[in-house]
């Protein structure tokens, strides 16, 4: 009788092996069962207690990333009005302006690395000139058509060169930003600007002399023919493009704070792309130290445009994640 009721617990565990594990004996089967679902006799599931079929698909990844966000960028900056010529003169000591950048934006994603967005913002720029005294000659006619060396002798001249745009940027963006760990951004673009203010101060005195080789004469203290002391700026007006387009790239590093909100700290660069003075002065050769108007807008001999570099300080806010 023992033996018979060992030959019986046997096959009755092996039964119940064989129908209650699957190939991966550690995941448990959720699966609610019927009444139907049950062996009249035996009262056990017609299935397995544990089934790998029962078990959820689980995500590939555990990183949230953003796919549509408004944004906010504040850029310190070191900011100028560029002009080649000037800036290579060493007549004049160059100072470029600091200058703090605003915008605010919308961005989208396509996928979960590559983006575009748009925003407005507002950026100034501005450039110093100074001068040491200076001697120097330059040939001439007078109002009686006679030839002469004009010889000028000048004090400290300055110019301070102020502008300020309403900024369009529209930008492509390769990032990982999500809410769960560091992550990185770069993005390249344009900047359309247009200008809001302008400001121009200089200072300068010149006192000029006529130096007459064919009657080996110079004459002095003759304002009938400009030969007095003067004020080189005099109403001195600054014309500036009304419209100005910038190539703009940044890259840096993110910081998820929340769920919903992200800091990133990266550099940024614009670089300006059009001539932003509307005019330019038409006998700069022989008056430009002296001239009534902005040397650094009105050089002819280059472009002058608009350029800044400066660390990008912003913040992210997520309304939808991949």
């Amino acid at each position: 009788m023992k033996r018979y009721i060992c030959y019986f617990l046997v096959l009755f565990i092996m039964h119940i092996g064989t129908n209650s594990f699957s190939s991966n004996p550690l995941i448990f089967n959720i699966k609610k069962y019927s009444f139907s679902d049950y062996h009249k006799t035996t009262l056990l599931p017609k299935h397995g207690v544990f089934s790998s079929t029962s078990v959820p698909q689980q995500n590939n990844s555990s990183i949230s990333y953003t796919s549509k966000a408004i944004y906010l960028n504040l850029t310190p900056s070191s900011s100028a009005i560029v002009n080649s010529d000037i800036f290579n003169d060493n007549t004049w000591n160059v100072s470029t302006g600091f200058g703090v950048n605003f915008e605010i934006g919308y961005m989208t994603k396509f996928n979960k690395l590559v983006g575009m967005g748009f925003g407005v913002g507002y950026s100034s720029y501005s450039t110093e000139l100074k001068s040491n005294p200076l001697d120097y000659n330059v040939p001439d006619t007078d109002v009686d058509g006679d030839n002469y060396s004009k010889e000028i002798a000048t004090s400290e001249i300055t110019e301070e060169t102020k502008a300020s745009y309403f900024d369009i940027p529209i930008f492509l963006e390769l990032s990982n930003t999500n809410i769960d760990k560091i992550g990185f951004y770069g993005r390249i673009g344009v900047k359309i600007s247009l200008s809001v203010s302008k400001t121009f101060t200089a200072t300068g005195l010149a006192n000029y002399e006529g130096y007459y080789p064919q009657y080996y004469v110079t004459l002095y203290d003759i304002e009938e023919l400009g030969f007095n002391q003067s004020t080189i700026y005099q109403d001195t007006k600054m014309s500036l493009e009304p419209v100005n387009v910038s190539a703009v790239i940044s890259a840096g590093i993110t910081f998820p704070l929340s769920s919903y909100f992200i800091l990133k700290l990266g550099g940024n660069a614009n670089f300006g792309l059009m001539e932003i003075s509307s005019q330019k002065a038409a006998d700069y050769d022989n008056t430009m130290y002296d001239g009534n108007y902005n040397k650094l807008l009105e050089n002819p001999n280059a472009k002058t445009s608009t350029r800044s570099y400066g660390v990008e300080i912003g913040l992210i806010y997520n309304f939808r994640l991949y």
